[in-house]
């Protein structure tokens, strides 16, 4: 559906990417990663037609419309949240517009108003415009929004529930390519989960910029990494594109030694037989062999700071913060009445819950940034907590830099960390001498996380710690917190960050709490339970009642832990079966190349003796058995990537 061709673009001396070429097909649902600044977002414009390229060519087949949803919303005016999604489609706006005109002046009696009404009617009914409303209203609903808030004015709403209205209007006008950049930044879990599964019947191709991994695995056939070099796409989710990425790193690195030593064998035979003329024509010829090479280039090393660690801190009592009846009310918005809550020593807990539960304000009251109007709160023995708001925002000094905000908060143990720890965070290099005024709102949200990361805290207490932070920062986080000793209560967003970090999910809902043991996957798989659970009580009840006749009996309560166990036993089964001989094939040749490898080594440690180019010496032989094994070992490493590549084709067949 869109080609693009050599596509280049530039930011000043900057350059994104070059000679791009993506051929993008109907139907495609594909995730596009890369580093932060590295041009996703400019590269949604260029293929929506918002940006043009410095250099190439897009071209869309005939009649595809391109939808982008981009971060930037401005709504105005008194149009109601309804009003705004509905005008999306100027199409069904022009129809309606028409069939009032004429309903209008029907009793005029026109020549040709009643035939032309019945046409605009069957049109308007053929494109679902009498349904309109009604999924407008689906889809709203589905993002968050109450029936109560569609008669609000859209102008009234925050930046991310704009972005919410625009995403309604972009899937109620289904557009043929589907462009989203970052959707899920301000939505809550339940909207997330919603939008995944309507995304999953949509006809159109969806492409999506997101540091959402969860989402990448859930929601993504495909991922294409952006990179200068262009883009290349991977089959399969977030998780597989990381094995196959690692694979390919592995493979080019094999590739780029051997390359370096050929090299390096060649120069030195021309720096050794440069100036005799009996060697001449062949220096000459190895001078151009180099100059014609296409030399092997390693990837740049991406900015991510593995094994950072924080300062640990010590032994605190075995509740670390506990409520009592607490009571906590904005005017005549009473948030939390009569709450009791203990927080033990080690948990890391997810607060969940839909926008608006009360999260945010449980963690101020936790940290003490919100004023109780009832009930007690304490903290335990020898605790003392960090807290990561928005408001830490405020509280960085704009004419201090970087490394001065930080250094400002170490001491002589954490100094050592403050390099690491804003190098994780995406500040390296001339960055920390960056004064704080200059910085964007995600650069201060991430200097003011690394202030917190770098004081040992027994309680750690995070609101949306992940949102300003690429996938590789994330990880780093993710690793660090995993390997923290203290205890955290966090709210976020990010499933994947729940399920790696988090040992208990506290669910928030109407003033309430309740408490799941485990990750977040572990609260789906319970929430379902109970769900299955009250279904069955509400048929055994309708059932007693005397309900329908011939309704089917209850269906006894499936066992889905051991069910989706014994699936992942069956699937592995058949991935065990479908590349056990690709896999023995693979072996052989890794062996063959090594050995072919050992025996190119050893026969380079001859050649590099004065001797074996002596009359009668075995040079000549070396060197014929040299290029031997270069055509061998060139066939095996096309073989090799040839059974990675149906290994992976093997493994997907046999997990649909």
């Amino acid at each position: 559906m869109i080609q693009l061709v050599g596509v280049s673009k530039r930011f000043g001396h900057k350059l994104l990417f070059d000679e791009l070429s993506w051929h993008i097909r109907r139907g495609e649902r594909i995730g596009l990663v890369g580093p932060n600044g590295c041009g996703k977002t400019t590269l949604l414009r260029i293929l929506s037609g918002g940006a043009e390229s410095d250099e190439g060519q897009v071209v869309r087949s005939k009649g595809v419309a391109v939808g982008l949803l981009d971060q930037e919303q401005d709504f105005s005016g008194d149009r109601t949240v309804l009003e705004e999604v509905r005008r999306a489609s100027t199409e069904m706006q022009e129809l309606e517009a028409r069939i009032a005109e004429i309903e209008a002046r029907l009793d005029e009696h026109r020549p040709g108003d009643l035939e032309t009404y019945g046409e605009l009617q069957t049109r308007f009914e053929a494109r679902g415009g009498y349904m309109a409303e009604t999924e407008a209203r689906r889809v709203l609903c589905g993002l968050g929004f109450t029936d109560e808030e569609l008669s609000h004015a859209a102008s009234r709403f925050s930046g991310g529930w704009r972005m919410r209205i625009s995403l309604a209007r972009l899937l109620l006008v289904k557009p043929d390519v589907l462009l989203l950049d970052e959707p899920t930044n301000h939505l809550d879990l339940e909207s997330i989960a919603w939008l995944e599964t309507h995304l999953a019947a949509y006809e159109g191709a969806v492409i999506t910029v997101s540091h959402d991994r969860y989402y990448l695995n859930r929601a993504c056939k495909h991922i294409a990494e952006l990179t200068t070099g262009g883009v290349r796409i991977y089959t399969g989710d977030y998780d597989t594109f990381l094995e196959q990425r690692e694979k390919d790193r592995e493979l080019l690195i094999k590739r780029h030694g051997l390359q370096q030593k050929e090299i390096a064998k060649t120069e030195k035979f021309i720096e050794r037989f440069r100036y005799k003329n009996t060697k001449a024509a062949a220096v000459q010829s190895r001078v151009k062999a180099l100059d014609k090479l296409e030399r092997i280039e390693l990837p740049q090393s991406t900015r991510e700071m593995r094994g950072f660690k924080f300062p640990q801190p010590g032994r605190s009592g075995r509740f670390v913060a506990e409520l009592k009846d607490v009571r906590m009310a904005y005017g005549d918005n009473v948030v939390y009445d009569g709450l009791t809550l203990d927080i033990e020593r080690g948990r890391k807990i997810a607060l969940v819950g839909v926008n608006g539960a009360g999260k945010s304000t449980l963690l101020k009251i936790l940290a003490e940034e919100a004023e109780i109007s009832g009930g007690e709160r304490k903290l335990g023995h020898n605790v003392n907590y960090g807290y990561f708001g928005q408001h830490q925002l405020e509280d960085l000094q704009v004419d201090l830099t970087v490394m001065q905000e930080m250094e400002g908060v170490a001491d002589i143990q954490t100094y050592p960390l403050v390099r690491g720890i804003l190098g994780a965070f995406l500040f390296s290099g001339d960055d920390v001498s960056k004064p704080v005024g200059v910085l964007s709102g995600g650069e201060k949200a991430r200097l003011a996380l690394c202030k917190l990361l770098l004081r040992p805290v027994t309680l750690m207490l995070m609101d949306e710690p992940t949102s300003h932070l690429d996938l590789q920062s994330r990880a780093s986080l993710e690793d660090a917190l995993a390997r923290y000793t203290g205890t955290m209560v966090v709210v976020s967003h990010d499933r994947y960050f729940i399920n790696e970090v988090c040992t208990h999910v506290l669910e928030v809902e109407r003033g309430a709490v309740r408490w799941y043991p485990g990750n977040y996957d572990d609260y789906l798989w319970k929430k379902a339970q109970e769900s299955e659970g009250e279904d069955a009580a509400q048929a055994q009840v309708v059932r007693t009642s005397g309900g329908l006749k011939g309704q089917a009996e209850v269906a006894r309560p499936v066992d889905d832990e051991r069910a989706r166990k014994r699936q992942q036993a069956e699937e592995r089964q058949r991935v065990y079966k479908a590349t056990r001989a690709l896999k023995k094939d693979l072996e052989a040749v890794q062996t063959r190349i090594e050995e072919t490898e050992a025996r190119m080594a050893a026969i380079d440690e001859e050649l590099s003796q004065p001797e074996a180019y002596q009359a009668g010496g075995p040079g000549p032989q070396l060197l014929l058995e040299r290029a031997g094994l270069e055509t061998k070992l060139a066939a095996d490493y096309e073989v090799w990537e040839q059974l990675e590549m149906a290994i992976e084709e093997a493994t997907e067949q046999a997990k649909t």
